[in-house]
């Protein structure tokens, strides 16, 4: 089940911006990571991230930016209010990261690979809500793939 809806637009960094301006702060090192994304893939396994969740247009602008490292288990979810087609990038992110788009029903749309501090754009092919970020080959190495399911537990 799916309990919250989420938005994405045009990313600076590798988080959001849909007025197309500079992130103003990373989200903070010391903020918990209360959330949870379980990937229920087709074969019947699971894989669970835990996850910093990014609800604010700052927030979302930053993501993942000027971040050193991240935990192997660990990423971000971006959170909007409706379905949107914007992208991202990767400006001053300094880690290889996967993405994984996610529609309103769970269904993953798309997972592209982003090369640190890439200027190129990911685009999702489908609308989706959920934008979730992990370590380079995340998703791959757990066998999650276009088609499964995610399921986003808040707190």
């Amino acid at each position: 089940m799916l309990a919250a809806v989420l938005l994405i637009g045009w990313n600076s960094g590798c988080g959001n911006s849909t007025d197309g301006t500079s992130p103003a702060s990373a989200i903070s090192s010391a903020e918990s990571l209360d959330a949870r994304v379980i990937f229920h893939a087709s074969d019947g396994h699971e894989a669970e991230l835990k996850v910093e969740v990014a609800r604010t247009e700052e927030e979302r602008a930053t993501g993942l930016m000027n971040r050193e490292e991240l935990d192997a288990d660990s990423g971000m979810i971006f959170v909007w209010d409706k379905p949107v087609r914007g992208g991202f990038w990767m400006k001053d992110t300094y880690i290889p990261l996967s993405i994984a788009f996610i529609a309103e029903g769970g269904a993953i749309v798309d997972i592209q690979e982003m090369k640190a501090q890439d200027p190129t754009v990911h685009v999702s092919k489908k609308p989706y809500i959920y934008a979730v970020e992990a370590n380079k080959a995340w998703f791959a190495d757990h066998g999650i793939k276009i088609g499964d399911r995610a399921e986003f537990i808040d707190g």
